[in-house]
């Protein structure tokens, strides 16, 4: 492994890390896509040309070398510089007249491309060539030159970039410590296709059924999915859940890579939303070829569908000049079809459609015709491909492309090519690879409408809300037996699920305590007719003067206490009033109540009486509402819902002391059942946990899905815990049974899934 860092290595890193690693160590490659030796080709030519107009300026002197940066030229050529082990070639250095180690002048590194657009790599190289060159004058440049194609040259703030250049060249450093070290992981990207290594990465991913060979893959989800321990596009397939449908908001339409990882597995179409494909007597189907790097256009075709009859035309440009002559020939033959929608795939020629249409004054209205199909596959089908990419799809659906190379990218080596050597082969692999491009658009227009006829008859064609259910006719025996346990095993459950509804305040107004303006105040009355009258003794002596207390001013306390009573034959109300003589004290001057009457009337209702109201909210639901009328309804008692809370607070403190000694008895059970579920309060999450051992059952609510209040209850637990497959539960130290009725349902669902899996139904029968 080489111990030099240079600024390939640099560029290569920032690009792909393993691309790095492998260069370093010497990995055999059949080198890089021709795209890159046609850049590097533009890159000499653009060197060249900058040489020559610094030599007609007078500016470049006849030699350069590292020993000539003391001389303070103003510019340097070819210098070779190194520092600790790190080396760059600087095409160019310019001078700056800023003090630095060399004297009262430093340099600014110059790097020449082969593009007309810079790239981020592009201005990494820079930064890496200021960082080494900074070692050497002993300060860091704070810009440096890239020069473009056609020797134009831009400024570019380095200052920024050297954080990033730093962590670089560490890694790389870490890896000349540690030559006999792992590569790292493969990351397929979007440089892959001009990378020498591309075909080893490749096979490399694929044999490990790696992740970024999903196209829409990016190393941030390939972390997240890591951590939940899903490594393969296969474990990510079984994560797919469908998404519940909301009727009142317009969902917006997402790609989903686990429902793309599910279509790759099961090799058929998932239909998410049916296609909505407009198709007519006269179809046109157009792709233009440009170089985006020039930003300009130089070949569209267009594919002519009438009566079942199939014609190609295509529009060329040779140069620059030629563009409005192309543009303006397609717009007169797309305007002989004014009723004919134009089907294209991507974005790319709705934006090249809009800068023609602006560049050359002609065919602005066409822009409103263009039917991009691939909205009628992102979010809505999934194709069993691990990319969305017009290449994917056609083979897919049935294109073919003469050259097994054909792609975008060659497309540019050979539009270069072309221009180079006016060979006419380049010409015609053009066209051939643009007509191919049309027919797979048509191909892929026609499956897409298919999909829309015939999704539901189709057997290659799944919904993804709503899987069709296939079984071989053991399975069909399987499912039946499944079912009927699930369905006894779960039986009433749906009538004692728990709802928390959640009621919404007015859109943009935060909900504000107590009664709304103009809410009419309440007050109990007091019952004036008791059913029984309880006479309680009176305070004797004073809890200050110890004297004894007198009674003899005829000064009485009442407190009225309703209740229910609950017999055989049902209940009915009863109103009890306590009545007493005050105590009074001479001494303290203050009257006394006797200590009974708080003990006993606490609470203006009984004990009896909250018990049924509390029953009607925990166990019937009944909102506070329906309580308070029913309660008039029936006993004749006006009450209000805050009164209903405060029943509901005093009756947990008064049964505390027996949810303790109940959750003491399951503890001392051989086993306990627990289980937890989702509830939405309020329009938050929280999760209700139950406990049981199948006599006694005690409740609690977390905010959160973490098993701590588990551990918190069953710490020190010798029996057996039987629980779901939740993984919080695996944490707990002690025996433990998984629960076979969800064992019994996941066997059933899977074999749903999986209907000509073998192994799959055969563990299923044993089961």
């Amino acid at each position: 492994m080489t111990r030099t860092i240079t600024a390939d290595l640099v560029e290569a890193y920032s690009l792909c890390p393993r691309k790095a690693f492998l260069l370093m160590a010497g990995e055999p490659n059949p080198g890089p896509h021709e795209y890159v030796w046609m850049i590097d080709e533009q890159t000499a030519t653009n060197r060249q040309a900058h040489r020559a107009s610094l030599e007609k300026a007078g500016e470049l002197p006849p030699g350069g070398g590292a020993a000539d940066l003391g001389t303070g030229s103003k510019v340097l050529a070819d210098t070779e510089l190194a520092a600790d082990g790190l080396h760059a070639c600087c095409e160019f250095l310019t001078k700056v007249n800023e003090a630095s180690r060399l004297g009262r002048f430093r340099y600014e590194p110059v790097k020449i491309i082969g593009t007309c657009r810079a790239s981020r790599t592009d201005a990494t190289g820079l930064a890496y060539a200021g960082l080494v060159l900074g070692e050497v004058q002993g300060r860091l440049p704070a810009s440096g030159t890239l020069v473009r194609l056609g020797d134009h040259a831009c400024k570019v703030k380095l200052a920024g970039r050297y954080k990033e250049v730093r962590k670089i060249v560490e890694a790389l450093q870490g890896w000349t410590s540690n030559p006999a070290g792992e590569p790292p992981p493969v990351m397929l990207n979007k440089h892959c296709p001009s990378c020498p290594f591309r075909d080893a990465c490749l096979r490399q991913a694929e044999k490990e059924d790696n992740l970024s060979l999903l196209d829409r893959m990016t190393p941030k989800l390939m972390r997240k999915h890591h951590d939940k321990g899903i490594f393969t596009i296969k474990q990510l397939s079984h994560v797919y859940k469908p998404r519940r449908s909301r009727k009142k908001a317009k969902r917006q339409v997402r790609h989903s890579l686990e429902l793309q990882a599910l279509a790759i597995r099961t090799g058929k179409v998932h239909v998410e939303h049916l296609p909505e494909v407009t198709r007519g007597p006269v179809e046109l189907f157009v792709d233009l070829e440009g170089v985006p790097d020039r930003d300009d256009y130089y070949l569209a075709g267009l594919l002519v569908c009438r009566g079942g009859v199939t014609g190609y035309e295509p529009f060329w440009a040779d140069d620059e000049k030629g563009e409005d002559a192309m543009w303006s020939a397609l717009v007169s033959r797309l305007d002989a079809f004014p009723d004919a929608l134009v089907y294209h795939y991507g974005s790319y020629e709705k934006k090249a459609f809009a800068t023609l249409a602006k560049r050359h004054g002609k065919g602005k209205d066409l822009v409103n015709r263009l039917v991009n199909v691939a909205g009628s596959v992102y979010g809505k089908v999934y194709f069993p491909v691990r990319s969305n990419g017009l290449k994917s799809l056609g083979r897919f659906v049935g294109a073919a492309w003469t050259d097994p190379q054909a792609s975008g990218l060659q497309s540019l080596v050979w539009r270069h090519r072309w221009e180079m050597t006016r060979d006419e082969r380049f010409r015609q692999s053009l066209l051939q690879y643009n007509r191919e491009d049309c027919e797979a658009v048509r191909l892929l227009v026609d499956r897409l409408d298919q999909i829309r006829r015939d999704a539901a008859s189709d057997p290659t064609i799944e919904f993804a809300s709503r899987p069709k259910l296939h079984a071989t006719e053991t399975g069909k025996a399987v499912h039946g037996q499944f079912e009927r346990i699930l369905k006894y095993a779960e039986a009433g459950s749906a009538s004692r699920g728990i709802r928390i509804h959640e009621k919404h305040a007015a859109e943009g107004e935060p909900r504000k305590r107590g009664a709304p303006k103009g809410h009419q105040g309440y007050q109990r009355i007091i019952p004036a007719k008791a059913d029984r009258t309880v006479m309680l003794p009176s305070k004797r002596n004073c809890p200050r003067s110890h004297g004894r207390l007198a009674t003899e001013d005829g000064k009485v306390a009442e407190r009225t206490v309703i209740d229910l009573v609950f017999t055989r034959n049902g209940c009915r109300k009863t109103i009890t009033r306590y009545t007493c003589k005050k105590g009074y004290c001479p001494k303290c001057d203050r009257h006394y109540l006797p200590p009974g009457l708080d003990r006993l009337c606490k609470h203006q209702f009984g004990h009896g009486f909250q018990a049924w109201t509390v029953y009607q909210r925990t166990v019937l639901r009944l909102p506070y509402r329906i309580i308070t009328q029913v309660m008039e309804h029936l006993f004749g008692v006006g009450l209000s819902a805050s009164t209903v809370i405060r029943f509901l607070k005093y009756q947990a403190d008064y049964y505390a002391p027996t949810e303790a000694a109940i959750l003491q008895a399951i503890l001392k059970s051989e086993c306990v059942h627990v289980d937890e579920t989702k509830i939405n309060i309020e329009g938050v999450d929280h999760y209700v946990w139950v406990f049981t051992d199948g006599k006694h059952v005690v409740f609690r609510m977390t905010e959160t899905r973490e098993a701590d209040i588990v551990r918190e209850i069953l710490a020190g637990y010798k029996g057996v815990l039987v629980s779901d497959f939740y993984p919080g539960y695996d944490a707990i130290p002690c025996r433990q049974q998984k629960c076979l009725v969800h064992l019994i349902r996941d066997i059933n669902d899977d074999l749903w899934k999986a209907p000509f899996d073998k192994e799959l139904e055969a563990f299923a029968v044993e089961v």
